[in-house]
């Protein structure tokens, strides 16, 4: 079962005698959206579980004043998982992820009670969407070239940029204060701190590795450090500055690590 090339389908490969795989995987289904499969003894048949959730985002006023959880307001509904989603600088946009149409695609939204509206349209996934600082551009990430990538979209129509290029899994961009800069992480176990430059020009440059660990990678409001969360003992927000220089820092040891930074 994999999600290669969107929803999870059963695949089928050919083993060689070495034990290593002798030909492309073939796709059976499409879209079944499968979990876990069984064959039957005569290879003639197979069952399969398939299971379906539903998430949106919701709201309660920051810093809370007497506010509980039954008092949230849904800010997206319907039959979806939405997997992330930030807020614009303004406060008045909102961009999420959702798999609403079978693909995950990037929707945006003007707040309180806008109409989203899809951004991205792709057979792939595209996930966590971050908007610059000035509102004029979204970070993401997405699978359409064949493994996780950070792309960035302007939203006044331009072309699409691909910022990283590479068999790794770059994912969860955020955006330096200055617009000039993306950090990001590397997907799986232990993950990885990244940060990429633009420069005047407006072309991309090579990516630096700042931590050999870590996930859900936020900036500083001054622009000097960066956050994000790791299993490093036992799970706790790290920190680094950004210069190339420094090492990464414990900033709260505990077993919270796994949730996105924010700073």
């Amino acid at each position: 079962v994999s999600s290669r090339l969107g929803p999870r389908d059963i695949f089928a490969a050919r083993i060689a005698r070495d034990g290593f795989r002798d030909a492309a995987p073939i796709r059976l289904t499409t879209g079944l959206d499968a979990q876990t499969i069984s064959i039957s003894a005569d290879d003639g048949r197979f069952a399969y579980a398939a299971f379906t959730g539903t998430s949106n985002i919701w709201s309660l006023p920051f810093p809370p004043s007497g506010e509980v959880q039954s008092m949230a307001k849904p800010v997206t509904s319907g039959s979806q998982t939405v997997e992330s989603g930030w807020l614009a600088a303004d406060g008045k946009s909102f961009y999420f992820a959702s798999d609403v149409s079978g693909v995950s695609e990037i929707y945006g939204m003007r707040l309180p009670d806008g109409e989203p509206q899809q951004l991205s349209s792709d057979p792939s996934d595209n996930f966590a969407p971050h908007p610059s600082p000035d509102g004029r551009e979204l970070a993401f990430h997405s699978w359409r070239s064949g493994s996780r990538d950070i792309y960035v979209q302007p939203l006044d129509g331009g072309p699409l940029q691909q910022v990283t290029s590479s068999p790794l899994q770059e994912a969860q961009a955020s955006w330096s204060p200055d617009g000039r800069a993306l950090c990001f992480s590397m997907f799986g176990i232990p993950g990885g701190i990244w940060i990429v430059r633009r420069d005047a020009n407006g072309k991309w440059g090579t990516p630096v590795e700042r931590s050999t660990f870590g996930h859900f990678a936020a900036w500083s409001p001054d622009g000097r450090w960066i956050a994000f969360t790791s299993n490093f003992q036992g799970g706790s927000p790290v920190g680094v500055n950004d210069d190339p220089g420094s090492a990464p820092a414990v900033t709260a040891p505990g077993n919270g690590g796994g949730l996105p930074a924010a700073m």
